[in-house]
C-alpha cells in the first residue's frame, strides 16, 4: 500500500484504512499516524530500490503509529524497511513497540539503512492493535514500509495450551501442602 501524502506532504495524523494484503485483497488493517508527517517520492531514479525510493521521514523526534484490525491478542512479525543503501547510513533509526499489547512501549529494535529491522512475537492489544514510535537516532530517519504477519493459534492448540495450565496449576497446588 502506498503510505505516501504526495503533494498533500507534510500532513497532520495522517491514517490510512482497508490495506491490502499480499495477494492484493482489502483487509480491516489500518494505519495511523499521530503527529506531523512529511514524506520524500524519489522520481530521480538515483533508489537503490523501488521500493525504497518513498520514505516517510523524520530529522529529529519521534512519530508515533498505530497498526490497527489485526485479532485480538495475535501474535505478529513485523519486518520494517529503510532506505535500502548502507552508503546512507545516517537514516537508520529505532523502532519502538508495544510488544506485549498492554500499551507500554516496551521493546526498541533497530533498523539498519540498507538491511531494514525485524521485530518478532509482537502482539496485539486486546482491542488488535500494535503501537510503536519512530526514533532518529542520527541524521535522518527514512522508513520505506513495513510488512506484517499475523498468527493466531489454532483452536486445538488453545485446548491443549489450557490443559496445560489446569496441570501445572494442580502440581503447584500439590506442592505447596505443608507436610
Amino acid at each position: 500500500n502506498d503510505a505516501l501524502l504526495g503533494y498533500l506532504s507534510p500532513e497532520t495524523n495522517p491514517s490510512f484504512s482497508n490495506l491490502e494484503d499480499s495477494q492484493g485483497n482489502a483487509t480491516n488493517v489500518g494505519f495511523q499516524f499521530t503527529g506531523v508527517v512529511d514524506t520524500y517520492t524519489g522520481t530521480d531514479g538515483t533508489c537503490p530500490n523501488t521500493l525504497m525510493c518513498d520514505f516517510i521521514y523524520l530529522n529529529g523526534g519521534v512519530l508515533d503509529w498505530a497498526i490497527t484490525g489485526l485479532l485480538p491478542n495475535s501474535v505478529n512479525y513485523l519486518y520494517f524497511y529503510n532506505y535500502g543503501s548502507a552508503a546512507q547510513s545516517g537514516r537508520a533509526f529505532n523502532m519502538a513497540l508495544d510488544t506485549d499489547g498492554n500499551g507500554s512501549l516496551d521493546g526498541v529494535f533497530f533498523v539498519d539503512a540498507a538491511a531494514g529491522g525485524y521485530a518478532a512475537n509482537i502482539v496485539a492489544s486486546p482491542t488488535g492493535t500494535i503501537t510503536g514510535e519512530m526514533q532518529v537516532i542520527c541524521c535522518q530517519a527514512s522508513w520505506s514500509g513495513f510488512q506484517i504477519e499475523s498468527t493466531v493459534p489454532e483452536p486445538a492448540s488453545w485446548v491443549l495450551m489450557a490443559g496445560g495450565i489446569v496441570v501445572l496449576a494442580k502440581l503447584r497446588k500439590g506442592r505447596s501442602r505443608p507436610a
